[in-house]
Parts: structure tokens; C-alpha cells; sequence
């Protein structure tokens, strides 16, 4: 997902983005995008730039995020998590990296 974040989300961007959890910002879609009830949750340093598509918060409604890993050419991982679970964005990150790289090297 952070490969889209300038060719294709960034052309879907509608409002101001909105200051989120653990430095992460929240943008919201167009309507109509395909996009619909979900927003991004980004972390962008300049270098680096990590993204969840999340689904906005309602009362009463479990909600999640999804977040596509690229590990190589050939390994795409989808994660899919609860949004209570975004102010630990970097721990789960991590954990998933280090668990995918150790399956794929034992």
C-alpha cells in the first residue's frame, strides 16, 4: 500500500488530513473511489512512508485496518488489524517482518 501512496491514493485525497495516533495522519477518500467508509492512516518521513486503509470509526462497529507488506519481488502479505490496535502501528510492523523473515530463512 505505501507503493500507491503518490501514484493513486494521493489523486483520491478529499479534505484535510487529521492528526492520528502514534504520528500517524488520517486522509480521507473521495466517494465513489472505491474507497467508501474507509480513510488512510499514514506515517511519511520523507523516506519512508507506511499505509493502512481503515475503515471509519462508528459506534458500536468493530472496525479494522489493511495493510499490504512487500517482502521481495515475490512475497505480498495483506494484515489485516483493528483500528485500537494503530497508536502500536510500528510494533506490528516489526512483529510481522521479523516473523515473515524468519519462516522464509528456517
Amino acid at each position: 500500500m505505501s507503493q500507491r501512496l503518490e501514484p493513486i491514493y494521493s489523486k483520491l485525497f478529499e479534505g484535510s488530513p487529521q492528526t492520528g495516533p502514534a504520528d500517524l495522519i488520517f486522509q480521507g477518500l473521495k466517494p465513489g473511489a472505491g474507497y467508501d467508509g474507509e480513510r488512510l492512516a499514514i506515517f511519511s518521513s520523507g523516506v519512508y512512508a507506511w499505509v493502512a486503509r481503515c475503515q471509519i470509526e462508528r459506534a458500536g462497529v468493530h472496525t479494522t485496518c489493511l495493510r499490504d507488506i512487500n517482502l521481495g519481488a515475490s512475497l505480498s502479505v495483506r494484515v489485516r488489524f483493528s483500528t485500537n490496535h494503530l497508536p502500536r502501528w510500528r510494533r506490528i510492523e516489526n512483529l510481522v517482518i521479523n516473523t515473515l523473515e524468519n519462516l522464509l530463512t528456517n
